[in-house]
């Protein structure tokens, strides 16, 4: 998990964690620290990080709304419910700002060979790969 502040740079790095992780989770997991010292923030995610938007405070969560989602009581699919005009608008948004966040995921495995192929170390020497190349992008940008 990578916090970046709003001009790129990366400011915080959590180890790896499992991919069953739900981010959710990860949040609920993590509340304290983000309330604490992320106050006035954003946190902008895919749609695992729903979760914010209802259990965090401070700083506000913004996540896509599911495209489609059906009422939690309903066992057949009953409910099916589409998007509000608002909430596909409000999807569009999120999706633009996070396609400029994401993207640094991207130019690493354009860039280093490591990140393109399903890592074969122990899991912490991927952790010091991911230290290395957040170090060497931080760079850059000053």
């Amino acid at each position: 998990m990578i916090l970046r502040d709003g001009h790129m740079k990366i400011r915080a790095i959590w180890g790896g964690y499992s991919p069953k992780v739900f981010d959710g989770h990860w949040l609920e997991m993590h509340k304290w620290w983000l309330e604490t010292n992320l106050k006035g923030g954003v946190i902008l995610g895919d749609c695992h990080f729903a979760w914010g938007r209802g259990h965090l405070s401070n700083p506000v969560v913004h996540a896509p709304f599911p495209e489609t989602f059906t009422d939690e009581t309903a066992d057949n699919g009953a409910n099916l419910s589409k998007l509000t005009a608002e909430q596909q608008r409000y999807n569009r948004q999120v999706k633009k700002a996070r396609a400029r966040l994401e993207n640094v995921f991207g130019q690493w495995k354009n860039k280093w060979d490591s990140f393109r192929a399903k890592w074969q170390e122990d899991v912490e020497e991927l952790d010091n790969v991911l230290w290395i190349a957040a170090g060497i992008y931080n760079c850059q940008l000053d």
